[in-house]
């Protein structure tokens, strides 16, 4: 294996995880959910216009363009652009931490090797492999980044969290709840705000209900004023079942609130698995200045 092969396996390497840990940062920092599948393939397209770079010779204000047109095309490719603002912030923001990240791989190269400025292009020689410190940091920093999610969200937690113990079925359920902000349902039979608690938590107070009936959209005997609403677009609507429960007491600063009659929906999405609380308390239900 000669030397050039070994130079350009090194330059594929570290083309393709640097720019992987660019589109990803990038993504963090706007807070863009986007399948890694997209990230591995705009890397991919990266390394593959500075291979092309390396055997066209651009110099000076063309080689400014062909990067421009190499960032372009990669901000095309990793993201869902829906309109030129959002185009606009992305291609900055990966100006920013592609500049950002050269000034550290610059530093890593400058401390630790030898860098030979060619033709517009930078080169260096290390005792390790750039690809393989950039991959170390990379991980260091995506588990930063985890832990920072974790905190923040035990955080928001802390404040929107609380203990409650529903009563039905002749049953006692301690539960957490957690305050979404954000739920708006109301039940339009008797104008009751609605509570979500999750499957796994109905299924510890209605054991006895049998699950096909609630998947063929039957109404259980044993539910109190039980029916199903409508919920989603206009698209695309979905049957939720609407029930109530005996009591639901949520424990606050001030004491215990008692509230009867409380109207919950049933729905099969696992947040109680992101969140830690098996219920959504609705914010209406607050509302209530009854304390025990």
């Amino acid at each position: 294996m000669g030397f050039q092969e070994i130079y350009i396996e090194d330059i594929i390497l570290d083309n393709l995880i640097i720019n992987f840990f660019i589109l990803f940062f990038t993504a963090k920092l706007l807070k863009i959910n986007r399948k890694l599948i997209f990230f591995i393939i705009s890397a991919i397209i990266g390394v593959i216009f500075t291979i092309f770079n390396l055997y066209i010779n651009l110099y000076a204000t063309w080689l400014l363009l062909y990067k421009f047109l190499t960032a372009i095309t990669m901000i095309l490719v990793a993201f869902k652009i829906q309109s030129f603002k959002q185009f606009a912030l992305n291609f900055f923001t990966f100006l920013l931490v592609t500049a950002l990240f050269g000034g550290f791989c610059f530093l890593v190269a400058f401390t630790f090797g030898e860098i030979i400025l060619t033709d517009g292009n930078i080169y260096y020689h290390l005792s390790l492999p750039m690809w393989l410190i950039i991959l170390v940091f990379f991980v260091i920093a995506a588990l930063l980044f985890k832990i920072l999610d974790v905190l923040k969200l035990k955080n928001l937690n802390a404040n929107f969290t609380y203990k409650t113990i529903l009563l039905a079925n002749n049953k006692s359920l301690k539960i957490f709840a957690f305050l979404d902000t954000g739920n708006t349902l109301m039940d339009p039979l008797t104008g009751k705000p609605v509570n979500i608690i999750t499957y796994n938590n109905f299924n510890k107070i209605y054991s006895d209900v049998p699950l096909h009936k609630i998947l063929l959209g039957q109404i259980p005997e044993n539910l109190k004023n039980a029916h199903y609403i409508d919920v989603g677009s206009v698209a695309k609507k979905t049957k939720m079942l609407i029930f109530e429960i005996d009591c639901i007491n949520i424990k606050q600063k001030e004491g215990w609130k008692n509230l009867k009659d409380i109207c919950v929906a049933l729905s099969f999405a696992n947040f109680d698995e992101k969140l830690s609380c098996g219920l959504l308390l609705h914010p209406k239900i607050l509302l209530d200045n009854k304390i025990e």
